[in-house]
């Protein structure tokens, strides 16, 4: 993550870099959605050509990660893309296999915004409130914060709409 070693450097601009990154993700999230719109499924589940070409060039993205996540946007919309913003691994997979699930762009971009942005923030202002010292303990352990930050959220939202 690039992130990080620009909080390091320059703690007085640690928002700005957080915003940068945010407003990249979240851009290139979008610019992803739209080239998804190409490789769709045609009513027949049929992949395009151009989906093959993802096949071959697009590291992490092959047929059966796109029909896993098919499978978890039919069942869970837009909430995966919500948690996928949040936990390590590639938000392109997601933006390039959103179009298998009708998810309309104006939901996918706020759903973009506020996991990409949530996630940049938050470890921006662990390291303001901490300081450097703590981005050791980050680095070591960033996919289980993420995780464990993922679940308390997920955990959060559930209650709050069953309650």
């Amino acid at each position: 993550m690039i992130l990080i070693p620009l909080l390091i450097r320059n703690r007085k601009k640690i928002y700005l870099f957080a915003f940068i990154c945010s407003l990249g993700s979240i851009l290139s999230a979008c610019l992803g959605y739209l080239i998804a719109q190409f490789i769709r499924l045609s009513p027949s589940g049929e992949f395009s050509q151009l989906a093959f070409l993802f096949y071959q060039y697009v590291p992490g993205f092959d047929k059966e990660i796109f029909n896993n996540i098919k499978i978890l946007g039919e069942k869970y919309d837009l909430l995966i893309i919500f948690i996928a913003g949040f936990i390590p691994i590639p938000f392109q997979v997601f933006t390039l296999g959103s179009s298998a699930f009708s998810i309309g762009f104006l939901m996918f971009a706020i759903a973009s915004l506020i996991s990409r942005s949530s996630s940049f923030f938050l470890l921006a202002s662990i390291v303001k409130l901490y300081g450097v010292h703590i981005l050791t303990f980050i680095v070591k352990y960033f996919n289980l914060l993420l995780m464990v930050f993922t679940i308390l959220l997920v955990c959060g939202i559930f209650f709050k709409v069953i309650f």
